[in-house]
């Protein structure tokens, strides 16, 4: 193989880690914000329906997304739920 060759493809390989070790964080730190609302739901809910259980938080809070319109956004939220549930 040419030198050039080997270079143009360490540098794409170069690239592409870094890129890949940027979205990972990205995921985690959106992960990490999502669990957290999720955790503090209640505290947007009126104080009256505050004591409502996880199972009716999870009910107000699908029913948010869905008027969101964004079915990428609902599965990573469905995902969270179910690792939060296991």
């Amino acid at each position: 193989m040419n030198q050039d060759v080997l270079a143009r493809e360490f540098r794409q390989e170069r690239a592409v880690r870094r890129a890949a070790f940027m979205l990972e964080a990205k995921r985690r730190r959106i992960r990490e914000d999502l669990q957290q609302l999720i955790t503090h739901l209640n505290l947007l809910m009126p104080a009256h329906e505050a004591r409502r259980s996880s199972e009716e938080q999870q009910a107000v809070l699908q029913s948010a997304v869905r008027r969101l319109d964004d079915e990428a956004f609902a599965a990573l939220l469905q995902q969270v739920l179910a690792e939060r549930a296991q």
